[in-house]
């Protein structure tokens, strides 16, 4: 039987070894996990990752260990539980708390649990002593904290607009996005993968600029389709799709793609090249590019 928190903690360690979060998950999460586990462990790990620097900040707050020297097991856990007590209404603390530490105990012992149990419990009990960088001295510093971006990108936002703009910006990244998938107009029209997509039970929204852009409202699971496994679609944010419409290229060009796994804007531009030319695919990881290859033989 699934654990949907220990699996949530299990992916989150993967993807700070490298892994892609929405891969992992697509990879985890089978048909025979039932569907409020599956939105759990999702909302789990993306809430997480979504604002790991906001978490750890908070950690570092009451916990005499630095964070570097916390197993990646463990931090994650405590991460999991402070965003179920802080960040969701549904997941009472209590819950949060000893779900945490129960896992922590089977996988890292009993000394970590008590470490586990003695942060989570400091964390609610003091939770209105939780202090951010001073708004009014380094506002960059407090945003980068409290919204969780880096901060050479507060920096960088800062510059090109103002603080205010920066911070509605910082509100609007966080909210939670629709999954976006790209049509593949390689294998057929558009007009057919909507057909085909809604004979599967999917209901869709289109792209807001780009027309090879669709939104998913309500789907099974994506990898479970037949119309992806038939490659017909991919998942791929509409930003992203703009960035290869924006290259311009012709069917003779030559393209290179110098980080290109998991391989959405190098298939997405083979398709506009028609399936011609040449595209040279680049990434420093060998199973990145595994995942590119495979990506590339299913589109």
């Amino acid at each position: 039987m699934v654990k949907p928190r220990e699996l949530a903690i299990s992916i989150l360690v993967k993807t700070q070894e490298g892994f892609y979060g929405n891969l992992l998950l697509n990879k985890y999460l089978k048909s025979d996990i039932l569907q409020k586990d599956r939105a759990l462990i999702t909302e789990l790990v993306y809430g997480v990752m979504q604002n790991k620097i906001r978490l750890d900040h908070i950690i570092s707050q009451f916990s005499k260990m630095k964070l570097s020297q916390i197993s990646p097991f463990v931090k994650n856990a405590i991460r999991l539980g402070i965003y179920q007590g802080l960040f969701l209404d549904k997941v009472p603390v209590f819950a949060a708390v000893n779900e945490s530490v129960d896992i922590v105990k089977r996988h890292e012992g009993k000394r970590a649990a008590n470490f586990t149990n003695a942060i989570l419990r400091s964390v609610f009990r003091d939770k209105d002593k939780i202090s951010y960088p001073n708004k009014e001295k380094n506002i960059e510093e407090y945003l980068s904290v409290y919204y969780s971006f880096s901060p050479w990108l507060i920096s960088r936002w800062s510059e090109l607009f103002d603080v205010d703009f920066t911070e509605r910006l910082c509100k609007a990244f966080n909210e939670r996005p629709k999954l976006c998938i790209r049509i593949n107009t390689i294998i057929a029209t558009k007009e057919e993968i909507i057909a085909r997509l809604s004979a599967e039970g999917v209901s869709m929204l289109p792209g807001y600029f780009a027309d090879e852009a669709l939104y998913l409202l309500d789907s099974p699971p994506i990898n479970q389709l037949k119309s992806f496994s038939d490659g017909l679609v991919t998942p791929q944010d509409e930003s992203s799709i703009l960035a290869s419409l924006a290259l311009g290229v012709e069917s003779t060009d030559m393209v290179l793609d110098v980080a290109a796994a998991p391989g959405g804007k190098t298939t997405h531009i083979a398709a506009l090249m028609k399936n011609k030319g040449k595209i040279v695919a680049w990434d420093i990881h060998s199973h990145r590019i595994k995942l590119l290859k495979q990506n590339c033989e299913r589109l």
